[in-house]
């Protein structure tokens, strides 16, 4: 299969896009758009925390402190990925581009997950291409799901609103192998992969040999093997679900929408690319609490719209965000609560899954 041509989105500086971005850089006018000393002192608490877990994981446990201290580290890590992480690989929380990435491979080190693909992966290819069919690897990531109405219908797909669930366990221990396959077909997705050098590869290579080391070389030198391998296991099912069930909110719900460009020279797609992000975004569960918990990520909409905008000012400018959209008729998608975004990312899945012939009933009925 050969890789898609590089899209041109209609009117990148219409007349929506330039009001709505006069009117956010006209309200955050002197303010540094990196993270303040909030978001480091967040960051040094959340990482204080992972790291005294680790070290109470290597004590003697009794099993269900054994489980709740496991469950408790795969919570941090949800914290630490959404919260600290995701922002450096956005080079939104420290103020120089280098110390951003050191700080970003802690990924490398918390899940195995190269922070250099990462990057690539997340900040070009799914921030770029939203929700577009083979452009957006987040979308065709598994034959087994079908989560676009342009990708072939598959009998089982009739059941995925019930087994999707299992699948996003693996979605972290899954990652790292996902890594090390890139350097042989030398693609992600049908993209072509980034001439990294060997340094670069190495590098990779040799901080998930120290990520196995941390994650079950030293526990099973303390706990045995098989105790090891449990506790690994739940971390990594645990943390892989709840990071899905948040990824897929912000994305994957009742109402988005998904576009598969045709390859065709220079491909035209008929919308700015602001207006296409915020057709294609959901936020959900705004609240000082869960703020917190979700990182910033549940103000998808404005990350989308602004991704070199630390999280901090998403509260300030979501407002002048909505206002302008009522202004000019452009969706702004939101679930008031996790529960109801959980839900609109079920009947998605439940849409998906229907033959298409029900699908175009479903929506006759409902005009």
């Amino acid at each position: 299969m050969s890789s898609p041509q590089r899209l041109i989105f209609l009117s990148k500086e219409d007349e929506f896009s330039k009001i709505l971005k006069q009117r956010v850089e006209s309200r955050l006018q002197g303010q540094s758009l990196k993270g303040n000393s909030h978001e480091w002192l967040k960051s040094s608490l959340v990482f204080g925390a992972t790291t005294a877990t680790y070290v109470l994981l290597l004590q003697p446990q009794s099993l269900w402190s054994a489980v709740g201290l496991c469950l408790m580290f795969s919570a941090l890590m949800i914290l630490m990925g959404l919260g600290v992480l995701h922002e450096a690989v956005h080079g939104n929380l420290a103020p120089t581009p280098k110390r951003n990435r050191w700080i970003a491979q802690g990924y490398d080190l918390l899940a195995g997950i190269s922070s250099q693909q990462y990057a690539y992966t997340h900040n070009v290819l799914h921030h770029r291409y939203t929700n577009m069919n083979r452009y957006d690897v987040d979308v065709t990531q598994t034959d087994l799901l079908r989560l676009a109405p342009e990708l072939k219908r598959m009998k089982i797909h009739r059941y995925q609103k019930f087994y999707a669930y299992s699948l996003y366990l693996f979605a972290i221990i899954n990652w790292p192998i996902s890594d090390i396959q890139r350097f042989f077909s030398k693609k992600i997705s049908v993209h072509p992969m980034p001439n990294y050098s060997r340094r670069e590869m190495a590098w990779q290579i040799g901080l998930k040999i120290l990520h196995y080391s941390l994650a079950l070389g030293i526990p099973t030198l303390v706990h045995g093997f098989l105790p090891t391998l449990a506790g690994y296991l739940l971390i990594q099912f645990s943390t892989g679900l709840m990071f899905s069930l948040i990824i897929q909110s912000a994305h994957v719900v009742d109402g988005s929408e998904f576009t598969t460009p045709q390859d065709q020279g220079s491909l035209m797609v008929g919308r700015s690319w602001y207006e296409h992000q915020l057709r294609t975004t959901a936020n959900f569960c705004h609240g000082r609490i869960s703020d917190f918990i979700f990182g910033g990520l549940n103000y998808q909409i404005e990350h989308h719209l602004f991704p070199n905008l630390s999280l901090r000012h998403f509260k300030t400018i979501k407002p002048i965000v909505q206002q302008t959209c009522a202004e000019f008729g452009v969706p702004y998608h939101y679930n008031p609560t996790f529960f109801s975004a959980l839900r609109a990312h079920y009947r998605h899945l439940e849409k998906m899954g229907q033959p298409d012939s029900a699908r175009n009933s479903e929506n006759i009925q409902a005009a």
